[in-house]
């Protein structure tokens, strides 16, 4: 059975100029491609070109927590994207063939993986990140994965009640929840500048990570640490890479 996949975006009017250039290049590669439009009243009239794109305009502003807005079915692959990255016209096709290779794990795969240090304090940089735009030679088992860039099925998805509330920390509330269901997040191994960023004047890392509030590192103490990493996933991901090396 051939699965529907489903990507979902969540933008505001700043980022305007970009999307056009995403939406492009990621609808050839979906089924569905859902868009949430924080702070839009209606969808901007030069985009009716663009296609068919299931256009969401909320009842809120729900920021980076929209990409959980829109509902999957339990059989889905669902892809959540962000609006100032270049994904690759094959980005889809990338993920599908390494989550076929690692289907025995259950596994939400992602690009931009975090390790955090056994003991993390709220430091960003008591936290190893390997950054989506740069090489990792290998698959994965992280603490963490950037939203932005991962693949999951729909029976994984959070519901956007669980989600709520986490604004400019999704990914460590997604990783939570992961966590808990006991669902192995993989950084997928890819190579230098495969998934390059798109340049923008906002920096969440400036604006918010560098300095954690208090009840967010709590948060981040559920997950964060090697010793938090699933050591039978471990086991079991380092035998499938065994295997098709061998």
């Amino acid at each position: 059975m051939i699965k529907r996949v489903c990507i979902n975006i969540a933008t505001y009017p700043k980022r305007r100029a970009l999307l056009p250039r995403i939406v492009e290049r990621l609808l050839p590669q979906a089924d569905t491609l859902r868009v949430v439009l924080n702070e839009f009243t209606e969808v901007p009239s030069e985009w009716s070109g663009l296609g068919p794109v299931d256009w969401i305009i909320p009842d809120q502003d729900y920021k980076d927590v929209g990409k959980f807005v829109p509902a999957s079915r339990p059989d889905d692959i669902v892809v959540l994207c962000d609006d100032d990255i270049d994904y690759p016209t094959n980005y889809v096709e990338y993920l599908l063939a390494a989550h076929k290779e690692l289907e025995p794990l259950n596994p939400i795969l992602g690009l931009h993986g975090i390790i955090y240090a056994d003991f993390f304090d709220g430091d960003a940089g008591s936290r190893t990140v390997y950054t989506f735009n740069t090489e990792l030679a290998t698959h994965m088992l992280v603490n963490q994965l950037g939203t932005g860039t991962v693949m999951l099925q729909g029976w994984q998805m959070p519901s956007l009640d669980y989600m709520m509330g986490s604004q400019r920390f999704v990914d460590l509330r997604f990783a939570i929840h992961a966590h808990r269901h006991r669902f192995p997040m993989i950084a997928v191994k890819r190579a230098q500048s495969w998934l390059p960023s798109i340049t923008t004047n906002e920096s969440l890392f400036s604006s918010f990570t560098r300095s954690w509030p208090a009840d967010v590192t709590r948060e981040a103490q559920e997950v964060a640490g090697f010793a938090k990493l699933d050591f039978a996933a471990q086991l079991q991901l380092s035998k499938l890479i065994a295997a098709r090396s061998a």
